[in-house]
């Protein structure tokens, strides 16, 4: 049964003075925007809280700064079943909230059902196959209760569809033939979706069944990626990288590259946490594949030369919902698995040296960001620091193979003051590049843009 929740925050109307923006609300300068605000539909693919995970300090800052900023935002979320939460907890950072209970758990009998019956979304070429992947998220009875709530409190300024996973609904709003569906509908793209699956199929751990459907996966989520780029009003992709591909497949769409925010931890609450030597982490969340085939990695295959070396060496992994896989690896001694953790920065920032093992994964990783904010050394593959405009052996280290990454984390290891230069310089890089309100003004660029493309 499909459970409905709505909660009233205030009026949702801020600002009553006359209008002179030409959108047809008003505001005052809040610090952030001046002149105008906006009246945003956000639409959510899960509750982000606790905004622990790269995915949820996204969705849940955005919401918050857009707020904080003067935006009107109301916000439409899909109440996962994996990741199920009181709507209320986000009821504070924004105007109002609609939430939708929807089942997303995988399953072999949805799997093979979407395997031969998929649902299907129009195109001008005929249909396109959802893939499973997308197709949990899917929901005929959401889809009904969201026009509601655009009937009720449109029309918006524009609305925000989070991930590749909450798409289809903009595709619907656009197609819908009502009132509202001329709203201009932005894309807000964490990722390029189908490269993490076409990524992950190449994974030798895995059967060569299991490789054939990630890429059978990556096959429809990419058909029906390039569809909702082409038909939605724009793209806010999270990266340069990320930017060219949607550019590539829809030049008539309007993209931007509207990196994430970080909130700064200040200078004295890190200095009150005592870094423990010969330490490193990994902390990520346990839920996402490329994650676990990284720690993995790192685990079976570096962590022994770096301890041949250094035999007082210990790596902590934390991080949500740690599987099987990823708990048989603790031993105790130089591996020990946490589980979530309260407190991510003491967690990090007590370590010596940050590690972000990734060979999968499309946009920028926030862990990264984060390691950089709280001023920890860092070692990274290309893939983690793909997007990311650092400098090998400036911000952070970049390793792609056994003996190197072994050797960089090694090196920061010993040498505490490279590792303390190293930290000081990726806090520096964070601080001035992944400010809040930048990327706030970054955001309501795109949404400008969209709603006057002639710049009017």
């Amino acid at each position: 049964m499909t459970e409905f929740v709505l909660i009233d925050v205030h009026d949702g109307r801020v600002g009553n003075e006359q209008d002179t923006t030409g959108f047809g609300h008003t505001g005052k300068d809040t610090g952030y925007i001046c002149g105008f605000i906006m009246r945003i539909l956000v639409i959510l693919p899960r509750i982000p809280y606790p905004p622990r995970d790269g995915g949820a300090i996204v969705m849940f800052e955005t919401v918050r700064e857009l707020t904080k900023a003067g935006h009107d935002v109301d916000v439409f979320v899909l109440n996962t079943s994996r990741h199920r939460q009181p709507p209320g907890v986000v009821a504070d950072i924004c105007s109002h909230v609609v939430s939708v209970d929807i089942d997303t758990e995988i399953t072999a009998p949805g799997a093979l059902k979407n395997l031969f019956m998929p649902r299907r979304v129009s195109s001008d070429g005929g249909t396109i196959p959802l893939s499973y992947w997308l197709e949990r998220f899917v929901s005929d009875a959401a889809l009904g209760r969201l026009f509601d709530l655009l009937d009720e409190r449109g029309p918006y300024d524009v609305i925000q569809c989070e991930s590749l996973f909450t798409a289809w609904y903009g595709l619907a709003i656009r197609r819908a033939g009502r009132a509202w569906s001329d709203t201009p509908v932005v894309l807000r793209a964490h990722n390029v979706e189908h490269r993490i699956m076409e990524r992950l199929a190449g994974e030798r751990r895995l059967s060569v069944m299991e490789r054939r459907y990630r890429r059978h996966l990556a096959e429809r989520t990419k058909r029906f990626e390039m569809e909702a780029v082409r038909a939605l009003s724009g793209v806010a992709a999270i990266s340069p990288d990320d930017a060219a591909w949607f550019r590539s497949v829809a030049p008539g769409t309007v993209v931007d590259v509207v990196m994430p925010g970080i909130m700064m931890p200040p200078d004295d609450t890190l200095d009150a946490i005592e870094v423990e030597p010969f330490t490193l982490c990994i902390l990520s969340s346990m839920e996402w594949a490329p994650n676990v085939e990284g720690a993995i990695w790192f685990i079976e295959r570096v962590m022994p030369s770096i301890v041949e070396r250094l035999p007082q060496a210990v790596l902590h992994v934390a991080g949500r919902n740690p599987g099987a896989d990823i708990l048989a690896l603790h031993d105790g001694r130089h591996v020990v698995v946490h589980g979530e953790i309260d407190d991510a920065l003491v967690f990090r920032r007590s370590k010596a040296v940050s590690v972000v093992p990734l060979f999968s994964g499309s946009g920028v990783r926030i862990k990264i960001i984060e390691s950089m904010a709280a001023g920890v050394a860092l070692v990274t593959t290309s893939v983690g620091a793909e997007g990311l405009p650092v400098v090998n052996g400036g911000q952070v280290v970049i390793a792609d193979d056994i003996g190197s990454f072994a050797d960089a984390c090694v090196d920061l290891l010993v040498n505490g003051e490279h590792a303390r230069a190293m930290g000081e310089r990726g806090r520096a890089f964070a601080k001035a590049e992944f400010s809040w309100d930048r990327r706030v003004k970054d955001l309501v660029g795109l949404y400008r843009a969209v709603i006057s493309p002639a710049g009017g």
